[in-house]
């Protein structure tokens, strides 16, 4: 895998809010604007044996959950072609506060390659503001 880039935030919610966040589909199309039509397999929370579904321009895709440890740590992975890129979402609780990072990789073969370089910066040209979209749309809504 090679890296593509880390972000880190801090959350003013509890961490089963945050979670929330991070494996309830509804919750997951509030601060990832780029999909839509977010769902799972039987319509609850994203887990190993319940990938998240979602249309990304005109395209429907999923994405596996290829690591996780309930209220620790979530990794997606998201494979188009011959590209795969994961992305690894940990949280750490602090009282009323949340840690949450997320670590990009991804991994290319044949001649996507070749292009990597470019998919890895416009990769996170597009994500790397996740955690700050996370951050305060979990602040938002609590404040409501």
């Amino acid at each position: 895998m090679s890296h593509i880039f880390s972000a880190n935030e801090q959350v003013n919610a509890p961490v089963h809010t945050v979670w929330a966040y991070l494996t309830e589909p509804n919750k997951l199309a509030k601060w990832m604007p780029s999909i839509e039509n977010v769902h799972t397999a039987n319509g609850e929370h994203t887990s190993p044996e319940n990938p998240l579904m979602y249309r990304t321009g005109k395209k429907e895709l999923f994405s596996p959950v290829v690591d996780y440890v309930p209220l620790v740590l979530i990794a997606y992975k998201s494979t188009r072609g011959s590209f795969s890129a994961t992305y690894t979402y940990q949280i750490d609780a602090d009282g009323d506060q949340t840690s949450v990072s997320l670590s990009a990789a991804c991994e290319a073969t044949g001649l996507m390659r070749l292009l990597q370089p470019l998919l890895k910066s416009a990769i996170a040209k597009a994500d790397g503001n996740q955690l700050k979209m996370l951050k305060a749309v979990v602040e938002r809504d609590l404040a409501t």
